[in-house]
């Protein structure tokens, strides 16, 4: 996670950050290939940003789809028992609640933005803002819903271990 500070005035946008963002990369790529962003003023520019910004997560949740589904197969393959995947289950749970608990945050912040809090947006741009609210609810709720499917995984997990237990405990018998 890396925080992104910005300012919205009248004619300008100011954002700070000690780290690189690509969102802003991309912003300033697109600026510098066509004036239409820049044209429709300050407000629309920060919609791009945040636009650009919530775009990136798509990725993330992908890769949080994709390692879900290889632990869940990884879990019902196991021969035995085997801590390590314990340990990435809780990895990944810890990851997913991360991003549930930042776009959590900002779904309060877009949702002020995107419904007239603000007199520095115009109206003619809060369509603009809403769209990347519904974008970032969207993000949000699959991250509620692989939430739920890591901890599925993880009861899965400690099931299968406790039917394995149960074996090694009959043929001891």
């Amino acid at each position: 996670t890396k925080e992104l500070d910005g300012y919205l005035g009248k004619n300008y946008v100011v954002t700070f950050h000690r780290e690189h963002f690509l969102s802003l990369k991309l912003v300033k790529q697109h600026i510098r290939s066509s004036t239409y962003s820049i044209q429709r003023g300050s407000a629309y520019l920060l919609h791009q940003i945040l636009d650009r910004l919530v775009d990136l997560y798509m990725p993330v949740v992908d890769d949080f789809d994709i390692s879900i589904n290889k632990l869940e197969a990884r879990v019902f393959q196991m021969k035995k028992t085997n801590n390590s995947i314990l340990g990435e289950i809780m990895d990944l749970r810890r990851s997913v609640a991360r991003l549930k608990r930042i776009t959590s945050r900002q779904l309060e912040v877009l949702y002020r933005l995107s419904h007239g809090e603000f007199p520095q947006i115009p109206a003619s741009i809060l369509p603009f803002f809403r769209d990347v609210h519904d974008h970032l609810l969207r993000v949000s709720d699959l991250a509620e819903n692989y939430r739920d499917l890591v901890g599925g995984l993880f009861e899965i997990h400690l099931a299968v271990v406790g039917n394995k237990t149960n074996e090694v405990m009959k043929t001891l018998a």
